[in-house]
């Protein structure tokens, strides 16, 4: 926790967390407070909706999560990938989903437990794994750390256990390397969700055809600035 309050203290010191009147800033852009209550609620009519619209919010954790860390990068000029996965898993906590711990990580792939997760606390043991908005927030955050289109499933869930949630996030690669396709597909619509994804980042000025080949192949290397 004393790294956690050292962070939000460095960002209000440098400005980069300011409240204002009616407005919250963050790393430059307004945010919101919702509460756990309100997400369950997006979840459950995902959920009832079926699976295009669990895919959707899906990705619209995954937007946030690329965003948001993406300013997180620029603000603290993180250039290395140890300096990126550092800083973003010792401040996932201030989202408010849990307790992060990493049990192993490398450049497009990483594993890692989340502690008392209070959304996925609201479910029941019945529930099986919910953690859909998370799992796409955990993405998009790993997109920007790893530098590749990245993508998160989730394997064990605070609402069976009650005690922790367990996710990989992974590149294309060794997603499909690690994971059977059945259980991929019961998460993630691949082929929905991908074009949305690279159509967020060339928008954003990334060159997402690169960011998928480097997903697809470990072999290639991360240039020092991607190609335009």
């Amino acid at each position: 926790m004393i790294g956690l309050y050292g962070f939000v203290t460095k960002l209000l010191v440098s400005g980069n967390l300011q409240f204002k009147q009616g407005e919250i800033d963050l790393l430059g852009s307004p945010m919101a407070i919702l509460s756990m209550r309100t997400l369950k609620q997006m979840n459950d009519d995902a959920i009832r909706h079926g699976p295009e619209s669990v895919n959707d919010l899906y990705f619209e954790g995954w937007v946030f999560g690329y965003t948001f860390t993406k300013r997180l990068a620029d603000a603290f000029n993180l250039k290395k990938f140890e300096e990126r996965y550092k800083i973003v898993m010792e401040t996932a906590a201030m989202i408010g989903f849990g307790d992060f711990k990493t049990i192993e990580f490398y450049p497009g792939f990483a594993k890692y437990n989340v502690f008392s997760n209070p959304f996925a606390m609201q479910y029941s043991k019945e529930s099986g794994l919910v953690d859909n908005l998370l799992r796409g927030m955990n993405a998009g955050g790993s997109t920007v750390v790893h530098e590749r289109i990245m993508n998160c499933l989730e394997f064990e869930c605070c609402a069976e256990t009650r005690t922790r949630c367990q996710f990989i996030s992974a590149s294309q690669e060794n997603l499909f390397k690690m994971v059977k396709p059945e259980f991929i597909r019961s998460q993630i619509d691949l082929e929905y969700v991908l074009p949305k994804q690279m159509t967020l980042l060339n928008e954003l000025g990334i060159d997402a055809d690169w960011y998928l080949k480097l997903s697809n192949n470990s072999a290639l290397s991360v240039p020092e600035k991607t190609p335009a």
